[in-house]
């Protein structure tokens, strides 16, 4: 068993039902569920390997396997979350149970939410400046709840950064500055996060901008991949190199996703402060908040610095256009009204207490006003098994090595950077 064993198995539901895009993390492994709840591993050292899988509508499960040899394993959710701890929940499930077929039906819908008010459901068509959607054959309700049609000016996209904007190198290395895989043009660093496993730093950033847009249908990255600081369309260069990138989540080109997330590992030497840069002072992340409410936050992005918003929708479903030319569809998502633009993808968002709400991974126009995509930083940091930084390491400046991944299965997230 050299190469170590092979993994299989099924995430089901509290019925037995295969769960789509459940997460399964065993020991440094980390791998997709396919839509019936199958997903396998290879090359899994033998001995005791720490298992966790992650699904959004399922309270976290953990534990311990013990490998000697290939085996098939069988993961039943037990309970799903409450369904009535959200005010609301109602049009919640109204608005996931239509999302999909809303923005695979009718073409010019880019996008699907809820009002704040939580009493009609959004629905968001791209059109033309000036002009005013009319959708033949769009319900008047869903699930008894209204439906309102929203003015699209843009799609909503994370390409590549093409701005000459010049961001400079900074060491120690923190959140809010740029940094990009080696072959991509630019990005955000969002924050120095940390394995919740070893302990050690980690660099915090979207999978389209550390790991290339890698899916599960193409490896577009390699675990090890060189991660400069600043990004190469920065002046970036192999003297720049801070991290390799250790692990991401792939997005799936079929199907529902729910983060654009990477990480890599601090250089052996590179000197990293868990503090993020917002302007005027560094911050110290104060740990994860959900959101539930029209709230305000800030973020810190390589290309249009340093600004404030206003969360204005926390379940958020659209498409995104990446540029390998692929429509990925994200659900779970929050809407922020907040400047933004291409190389600021990979920024953490901050509340007015400094906690961590999402993770910035794409920008649409709506009304002639500028608004990001976030991932909800707890999906983040569930999916790649991390920790956010306390007040009292994020006063510490640190000196790391790097980190070793043993047989570390590349699978890819999605999403391109805006710094």
């Amino acid at each position: 068993m050299s190469d170590g064993a092979m993994i299989t198995g099924l995430v089901v539901d509290p019925t037995g039902r295969g769960l789509d895009n459940a997460t399964v993390i065993l020991g440094d492994h980390i791998t997709l569920c396919a839509r019936d709840g199958a997903f396998r591993i290879d090359a899994v050292p033998g001995g005791d390997q720490t298992y966790k899988i992650v699904h959004r509508d399922y309270p976290v499960v953990r534990g311990t396997l013990e490998v000697d040899g290939d085996a098939n394993y069988q993961f039943q959710m037990v309970r799903p979350r409450a369904a009535g701890a959200e005010a609301g929940s109602g049009i919640l499930e109204a608005k996931r149970a239509t999302e999909s077929w809303l923005i695979a039906e009718f073409e010019p819908v880019i996008g699907v939410g809820i009002s704040t008010d939580r009493t009609v459901i959004l629905v968001y068509v791209r059109v033309g400046e000036g002009e005013i959607p009319i959708l033949p054959g769009m319900p008047e309700t869903l699930g008894g709840y209204p439906v309102r049609l929203v003015p699209v000016d843009a799609a909503v996209r994370s390409p590549d950064a093409t701005g000459t904007e010049t961001r400079t190198r900074q060491r120690p290395v923190c959140g809010g500055i740029s940094a990009a895989h080696h072959e991509t043009p630019a990005g955000t660093l969002g924050a120095v996060v940390y394995d919740r496993k070893t302990g050690e730093p980690m660099l915090l950033s979207n999978n389209h901008i550390f790991a290339q847009c890698s899916s599960d249908a193409e490896a577009r990255a390699q675990v090890g991949d060189p991660i400069l600081q600043p990004s190469r369309l920065d002046g970036g260069g192999p003297d720049d190199t801070v991290g390799e990138l250790a692990r991401w989540v792939p997005y799936r080109v079929q199907g529902k996703n729910y983060v654009d997330a990477a990480v890599a590992a601090p250089r052996s030497g590179v000197r990293v402060d868990p503090r993020v840069f917002v302007g005027d002072e560094m911050v110290a992340i104060a740990g994860a908040r959900a959101v539930s409410r029209p709230t305000r936050v800030r973020m810190c992005g390589r290309t249009t610095g340093c600004g404030w918003g206003e969360v204005v929708d926390w379940d958020f479903a659209t498409v995104m256009d990446y540029p390998t030319g692929e429509s990925i569809l994200y659900t779970d998502q929050l809407l922020i009204s907040i400047p933004a633009d291409a190389g600021d993808s990979g920024a953490v968002l901050l509340d007015e207490e400094n906690y961590a709400i999402g993770l910035l991974n794409g920008t649409t126009v709506i009304d002639g006003r500028q608004y990001a995509v976030a991932n909800k930083i707890r999906n983040v940091i569930e999916a790649l098994d991390l920790e956010l930084p306390n007040e009292s390491l994020a006063k510490k400046d640190l000196l790391f090595g790097a980190l070793v991944f043993g047989s570390l299965i590349g699978l890819l997230g999605v999403a391109s950077c805006r710094t």
